[in-house]
Formats: structure tokens, sequence, C-alpha cells
């Protein structure tokens, strides 16, 4: 198992990212939900976000 890694707070969005995180970690949301949400956070313009959520997630199972 891997270790949680918080996104900093100078980043924009990081509570929910922070969130998001703690849950995959603890096995609440899947790492294919989070790559989900990630792909949204592209959509949106939030490039940085999403590159600090993608480089914490866990391998795929």
């Amino acid at each position: 198992m891997s270790t949680f890694v918080s996104v900093p707070d100078s980043v924009e969005g990081w509570e929910e990212a922070n969130e998001l995180l703690r849950n995959v970690h603890g096995g609440i949301t899947t790492v294919e939900e989070a790559r989900g949400w990630v792909s949204e956070l592209r959509r949106e313009g939030l490039t940085r976000l999403a590159e600090e959520v993608e480089c914490r997630l866990p391998p795929s199972r």
C-alpha cells in the first residue's frame, strides 16, 4: 500500500483533491474513479491540479 502524500495548499482546489486522495488510499474511491475526476479537471483547464492528483494516485490494481 502506498503512502498518502497531500497536494500542497498553494494549488487551487487542494482541499477537494486531498479528500479524493484520502478516499482512494482508504479504499472508499477507486483509482479509476479518481482518474475520471482528473480527466474532468483537465477539460476544465485545471491542469496543475490534475497533474498534482495524478502523480499521487497509487497504481491501478
